[in-house]
């Protein structure tokens, strides 16, 4: 089995709400699609070839991981993470009313934006991922590259 990057899964893990993503503990690489067929969102590949891949991961399963997905991911649960280690009271609580209700994760982002606090955000997610990454990896028996 290859080793695969933790920097690469993240990466992948940053598109998984709209692509379905596996990968070939054989090459060592992964394999991609959209759950369904969108020229808009995927122009260089065919409702063939998406069809392909995926018989292609059902015929041959057991070589084949999910990613995994958007659920198992609870990139909310990332956010509050962040939102709770804020030093100053009055943006902990603005990012946690943020947090709640509808369309949290767009409330959420205005206010990293209006607190300066993107780069330490994105930084953040980026090592929450790293870590789901970690995870998956050791719970499917994938070696990994930090």
């Amino acid at each position: 089995m290859k080793e695969v990057s933790l920097a690469a899964i993240a990466a992948k893990l940053e598109k998984i709400d709209l692509w379905q993503i596996y990968f070939d503990t054989q090459a060592g690489a992964f394999v991609e699609f959209l759950e369904e067929y969108d020229e808009e969102a995927s122009p260089e590949m065919t409702e063939e070839q998406i069809l392909q891949y995926a018989f292609e991961v059902e015929d041959n399963w057991e070589r084949y991981v999910a990613l995994p997905n958007a659920y198992d991911i609870d990139e909310h649960s990332i956010m509050k993470t962040f939102a709770v280690q804020q030093e100053k009271p009055e943006i902990k609580e603005k990012l946690l009313e943020a947090l709640n209700g509808s369309a949290s994760l767009r409330h959420f982002r205005r206010q990293i934006k209006e607190f300066g606090l993107e780069t330490l955000w994105l930084e953040q997610r980026q090592q929450g991922f790293l870590q789901i990454a970690r995870q998956w990896c050791l719970e499917n028996g994938i070696l990994y590259e930090e």
